[in-house]
């Protein structure tokens, strides 16, 4: 099917509330990344709620001991809530960044990270 016509190709003011959600949902993702306040905005305010709550829960973490005080948001939250969608953990770590900067070491994810276990000098 050519891109050009079907469904999808109609422009944005011309498409009906049906044809916005179907796009939405299956169409091509934005070009350029939606801005903190755009995602925010998009939330219903029961996940607004409960953003805020783990939010919180990541920045009262960062005041425990020196080890979480040099870590970034992004790795605290994937510490704490690793199991949850990257989407809610970026935004989380974003929402913190942005309301209060730290200037500490990004985010390695363990595929990466460095062991340091002995197993070698046996």
């Amino acid at each position: 099917m050519n891109p050009s016509n079907g469904l999808m190709s109609t422009s944005p003011a011309e498409r009906s509330e049906l044809l916005k959600l179907i796009h939405n949902a299956f169409g091509p993702a934005p070009t350029q990344p939606r801005s903190l306040e755009e995602r925010l905005a998009s939330l219903t305010e029961v996940e607004l709620k409960h953003l805020l709550q783990w939010a919180n829960f990541v920045k009262r973490s960062q005041g425990f001991g020196k080890a979480n005080q040099v870590k970034s948001y992004a790795q605290l939250t994937h510490e704490m809530y690793g199991k949850f969608d990257d989407q809610w953990k970026n935004l989380i770590a974003d929402l913190l960044q942005e309301a209060d900067p730290v200037d500490a070491v990004g985010y390695t994810s363990p595929k990466t990270t460095v062991s340091y276990s002995d197993d070698g000098l046996n």
